[in-house]
Parts: structure tokens; sequence; C-alpha cells
């Protein structure tokens, strides 16, 4: 089944006050079922709950079963003495996996897989941990440590990860199928290896962060499928020589004194970048 909706907001970035357009919402969809090939070896057959996501279908056995194909017909069972008892109990049992597949958010993210598993769950949990509160919780500790520019990068980052779930998801919940989808999604916008490689590596970052919180833990790592690209290595060497010239420079232009001190000051912080250094507050 295929939903349609005009426009979804993405809430709590002032840098996405716009909408964006949602165009296809993969809908998973539950119905009763026999399937044929799994015959008991007394020839009856078990009443299975058929979970059907993304073209592809996933079976939850029931504990009722019928003694021939003859019994069930267009998701009931029929021609037994006790079919109505059994289909009434058959409808509550597919009515309470539809208000636990009801309550999961982006269900288009998920495989088919997931989505039996949740609905197999006692109690769906909606409210785990999720990326976008450590993402935040970060980016406050970043600008708290004055690291703006790192901080402005990390919620360019959690933006563009936002857009593409088309809302937030649980921590638990990132997998290494959602990580690879969201990368094909970056690879479309022809972005070059360097800036693909930012985005992704600062989604890592908030994950590896969460693990080590002990807010979420993984048996299989989000990433452990996806190799971050990495930009050619550009030589910046300079010559001991050169080194010595222009540190030592006699200049006779207040510019060029400037510019000798600025780069003296960043070759001996270790190579830190102009924005860094222009933001540095010197009084503490």
């Amino acid at each position: 089944m295929i939903k349609k909706k005009e426009f979804l907001p993405i809430n709590g970035h002032k840098n996405l006050s716009k909408t964006y357009p949602l165009i296809l919402i993969s809908m998973a969809t539950l119905k009763l079922t026999i399937f044929k090939a799994k015959v008991l070896k007394d020839g009856r057959h078990k009443i299975r709950v058929a979970v059907c996501h993304k073209q592809e279908t996933c079976y939850i056995i029931t504990r009722f079963i019928i003694d021939n194909l003859s019994q069930f017909k267009n998701g009931q069972v029929v021609k037994r003495p006790d079919a109505a008892m059994i289909n009434t109990k058959l409808r509550n049992l597919l009515n309470k996996y539809q208000e636990r597949l009801d309550k999961i958010d982006n269900p288009g993210i998920y495989s088919c897989t997931q989505l039996k598993d949740f609905i197999l769950r006692e109690s769906v949990d909606t409210q785990g941990e999720s990326f976008k509160s450590v993402c935040d919780a970060y980016i406050e500790e970043l600008f708290k440590n004055s690291k703006t520019n790192y901080a402005n990068m990390m919620r360019e980052s959690e933006a563009h990860f936002l857009k593409f779930l088309r809302g937030d998801v649980r921590l638990v919940d990132i997998t290494p199928e959602l990580i690879e989808q969201y990368a094909a999604y970056l690879e479309k916008k022809n972005w070059s290896r360097a800036t693909l490689g930012i985005v992704m590596r600062n989604t890592r970052t908030i994950i590896n962060r969460a693990i080590k919180k002990r807010k979420v833990s993984y048996n299989v790592h989000p990433f452990v499928d996806y190799s971050i690209p990495q930009s050619p290595v550009r030589d910046v060497s300079i010559r001991l020589e050169s080194l010595s010239k222009i540190l030592n420079a006699e200049v006779d232009s207040n510019y060029l004194s400037v510019a000798r001190d600025l780069f003296s000051l960043s070759f001996y912080l270790g190579g830190i970048n102009m924005t860094d250094l222009m933001d540095m507050d010197c009084r503490y």
C-alpha cells in the first residue's frame, strides 16, 4: 500500500524552517494466510500472519491449525464447527498486531524482518533515546566549549540525517541497512568525497558517543559495512629553510607583519585554521 503526503516539516531546527516534499511512504500490511509449502506431516496447516513490507513478506505463526486447505478461504476459517470462535480470536490477534504496528514511527526506514520483530514484542518502546536528542546535547556542549564551527558543522550533518529520515529515529533502530540507505541518499547529491566523508563521519560520531555514554548498545555496529570516503591527502609540508625565513622575516609593512605573526601563531598551535583562530578568546 502506498500513501501520499504533501509536505512534512522538520521541527526543532532554525535552519530547517521550510518544509520538504514527501512523495511516497511505503506502508506495511498484515493479513491472515496459509503457507502451502509449510504443510505439517499429518497434512494440516498452521494459520499465519503475513507481514508485507517493501515487496517482502515475513510470517508470524499462530497457534491455530486447520485440517486441510478447504477450511480456509479469503482470510477466514470455514467449514468447521468452531470456525466462528477461531475467526474471532484471529481477528483479535490481528488487531493487537496492527496496534503495535501503528505505534512504530517511520516504518519505511525498517526492513520487513525488523517490523515483524517489533510486532512480536510485548510492547513497542517509543520513548527510547533518539539520534536527535543525543546530537542536540552534543551540539549544546560544543557551543559551551566555544567550538562554534564544529557545532555548526554537526548541526548541518544532523539536519541532513533528519531530512533523510523525515523525522527522528531511536538509536537502537539505526542499522547497517539504514546507514547504507543514507549513504546512497547523500551520494545522489554529487558532493565531493571530502564533504560526503565529513557528513558521514559526523553521523558516526553521534552513534559512537551514544555508545560511549551507554545510551545504546549494538550487536552489530551500524557502520560495520560502510567505509567513510577519504579525501586525497595534500602535500602541505614546508622546507625548514623556508619556515625559518618566514619566522625571522624583517618586514616594513604592518599588513605583512600581521600576516607573518598569524602564520607563526598558527604554526606553533599545530596548524590551527584561521577560522578557529579568530574565534579564540585569549582573555581566558
